[in-house]
């Protein structure tokens, strides 16, 4: 099997892991989550510097792990943006 074929299964049952544990979640909180869970298994810390590392989005490093901050203070049934 080769690595791009592995590596896309991998980010299809991530998906599914993901989609079933947000369902009845809004969209930007299910997203939230997903980022959050793919950052942590990359950076593999849960410091929001690192998970901001992991999910390389290719913005600032500080402005992303600002977003994710945000989101954090905002909670699961807080503010949604």
């Amino acid at each position: 099997m080769q690595l791009a074929e592995l590596s896309a299964k991998i980010q299809v049952k991530f998906n599914q892991f993901s989609q079933r544990y947000t369902r009845g979640l809004n969209r930007p909180l299910q997203k939230f989550i997903h980022q959050m869970l793919f950052g942590i298994l990359k950076g593999g810390k849960v410091q929001l510097n690192s998970v901001a590392r992991g999910l390389q989005e290719g913005k600032l490093l500080k402005k992303t792990a600002e977003r994710l901050g945000r989101h954090l203070g905002a909670g699961v049934y807080g503010r949604t943006y």
